[in-house]
């Protein structure tokens, strides 16, 4: 557990106030490079929350997985287990995506092909087809 003192904090105007505990760079298996942040809540658990989510042809949506655990290692574990949990071997590079949110973005994801490459949300939607 941190030294933050959570009974101080003043909670008239925040309704929820948690730790970055740590920030890890991971570079997955097909090359991708994702970033696991880690937070602290007040009750010491930490949840990972990952930049991108797994999409793999067997699925119908992007996956990762965020639940709260008792140690920074065990929600990088659990984050990088949720990343991989439907990526299989016989998967190509090419029908395997990493989805990032993006707020900039018209339909508000970016997909990254099991390459690293970005690819248009058209170009996906084709691929999904397949």
């Amino acid at each position: 557990m941190s030294k933050i003192i959570w009974g101080d904090i003043d909670k008239s105007s925040a309704r929820e106030v948690m730790l970055l505990a740590a920030t890890f760079e991971v570079v997955m298996k097909r090359g991708i490079r994702v970033t696991i942040n880690v937070y602290e809540y007040p009750n010491g658990k930490f949840m990972p929350i990952s930049s991108h989510s797994f999409w793999g042809p067997t699925q119908i949506g992007a996956y990762d997985s965020s639940p709260f655990t008792d140690s920074i290692e065990l929600a990088l574990n659990s984050a990088i287990e949720g990343l991989t949990a439907f990526d299989r071997d016989e998967f190509s590079n090419e029908e395997v995506f990493y989805v990032k949110e993006d707020e900039n973005d018209d339909i508000g994801l970016r997909y990254f092909d099991g390459n690293g490459y970005e690819v248009s949300h058209e170009e996906f939607l084709r691929r999904r087809k397949k």
